[in-house]
């Protein structure tokens, strides 16, 4: 690939990282009542992540310390769970926030999470374990 090509698909690349940052930002930070986000927000949420590439995940677990508790609850209740590192990454750091509800989200997420020697060694590099 000739060097301009490679420029323009690195700017594209970076272009659709930060607007379904932005989307996903924009939706979990929304004005939104209980019954509506679990009868169907989190579902829209959960599609939005589902289509996030490798990019998309590293800005994610860039931001999401900056943001807030019900931010963060929203995001660990839709994180869609295929046992990958980003994922776990981000519902550990949540785990180590010391809010017991996000924990309780976090923990119940985990559940289904296949445990994987990269995951167990993330894991146990965490203080996730003593907290539980």
């Amino acid at each position: 690939m000739p060097h301009c090509e490679q420029v323009r698909h690195a700017i594209s690349a970076k272009k659709h990282c930060l607007e379904s940052m932005n989307e996903l930002d924009e939706f979990l930070g929304s004005k939104m009542n209980s019954n509506s986000w679990y009868d169907e927000g989190f579902s829209f949420a959960q599609e939005m992540l589902e289509s996030f590439n490798n990019a998309d995940w590293e800005q994610l677990k860039m931001e999401t310390p900056a943001k807030s508790l019900e931010w963060k609850s929203r995001l660990a209740y839709c994180v869609p769970i295929k046992s990958d590192l980003y994922e776990l990454e981000i519902m550990l750091s949540f785990a180590n926030c010391g809010d017991k509800e996000l924990f309780g989200i976090v923990v119940d997420a985990l559940r289904s999470f296949e445990i994987t020697e990269t995951n167990k060694e993330l894991i146990s590099q965490s203080n996730f374990i003593k907290q539980a």
